[in-house]
């Protein structure tokens, strides 16, 4: 029979001899189990290895709630993070840019999960992000309750990793933003601004890099450029939210500006008869003045594809100096960067500094 004549003792074949190492994943998350505790609220339900996550809310403290739920990744910046091996502030990247969504809803975020992905995952690396996730989702007042992680080599290659965030949110229905309706002509736009780049654009500008042959080890006019470009994304909800209870009548609505620009970003929340006018209020950080030049890039172009020092826009009715105020006694930097006017919807940037020209 054929198993008499092949009767030396074979290597079983595992998981493991595939790529995938499941229990060198399960220890790392346990090493970790702690800090993502430590983000749980009093409405998450201790469920440790569960295959879903629990939460049980007091509806009794809403009128009318809504749930908001959104889903976004680091994307390429991701890249840069691995090829140095910074993953300090890649967590807070990806929080942000889902906390940040819910907020232009006038959201509170309730609950994240996670994906984590890549060919062969390295224990330290996984547990130095989780480790950002848990901080930023503490920061940003939100319970990491799960997620998934994915151990696929052939379709990951190398120490490639891929990074998504999925957050649930509420709001009551009297408070959901945009308000279009109340929207008019002379209304201003306050402009709060970014930490850099955030988590957007990064395909141009590690083009650029490659293309100029620009070393991310030395400085720039005294910066440290890689320092500058893994710079964490900015969470506003915990200033912003706030500022929502105090002038719930006046700001009517929020623009997160990510991918796209202003340009891209600011039309989602106005109506279509009315035309947002930014004009030239702000100084544009010098991160992006030197891609800007370094890259060529027509100034068109880098407000279709940058936040350009902006990271979040309200549209206010009235007590805008108020706003700006309460935004600067907690450490945010804001400008009355322009208003609405009468027209066919869109942006139009009027920049008149001489650093820039159109």
């Amino acid at each position: 029979m054929f198993w008499k004549k092949n009767s030396k003792k074979r290597k079983k074949i595992t998981y493991s001899l595939s790529g995938v190492n499941i229990s060198k994943v399960e220890r790392a998350l346990q090493e970790v189990r702690k800090d993502i505790e430590s983000t749980h609220q009093a409405y998450v339900l201790p469920y440790w290895n569960g295959f879903s996550s629990i939460l049980e809310l007091d509806f009794k403290l809403f009128k009318n709630p809504l749930f908001l739920l959104s889903t976004d990744g680091v994307g390429t910046k991701l890249s840069l993070a691995v090829k140095y091996r910074k993953f300090s502030g890649i967590g807070f990247d990806l929080v942000a840019m889902n906390v940040n969504d819910i907020l232009t809803s006038g959201g509170k975020p309730l609950a994240f999960l996670d994906y984590f992905g890549g060919s062969k995952i390295d224990p330290d690396v996984y547990k130095e992000i989780l480790k950002s996730i848990s901080l930023a989702c503490k920061e940003a007042n939100c319970s990491l309750v799960g997620g998934e992680t994915a151990e696929m080599p052939g379709i990951y290659r190398g120490k490639e990793i891929d990074l998504v965030g999925f957050v649930l949110g509420i709001v009551e229905k009297d408070n959901l933003l945009p308000k279009k309706d109340k929207m008019k002509d002379g209304n201003i736009l306050i402009g709060v601004t970014s930490s850099g780049f955030h988590s957007n654009g990064y395909s141009l500008i590690r083009y650029i890099l490659r293309k100029k042959k620009i070393s991310l080890k030395k400085d720039i006019d005294g910066h440290n450029l890689l320092e500058e470009l893994l710079r964490p994304t900015k969470i506003y909800s915990p200033k912003i939210l706030p500022l929502l209870e105090r002038y719930r009548e006046n700001i009517l609505g929020i623009a997160h500006i990510t991918g796209g620009g202003i340009v891209g970003n600011l039309p989602r929340i106005i109506p279509d008869n009315l035309t947002a006018i930014v004009e030239s209020s702000w100084e544009i950080p010098w991160i992006f003045k030197f891609f800007i030049k370094k890259g060529n890039i027509s100034i068109k172009e880098a407000f279709r594809v940058f936040n350009m020092g902006i990271g979040l826009i309200l549209v206010v009715s009235d007590n805008e100096e108020k706003i700006l105020e309460d935004l600067d006694s907690m450490g945010e930097k804001s400008y009355i960067i322009g208003s609405l006017k009468s027209g066919k919807g869109g942006v139009k940037i009027e920049w008149k500094r001489k650093d820039l020209e159109f």
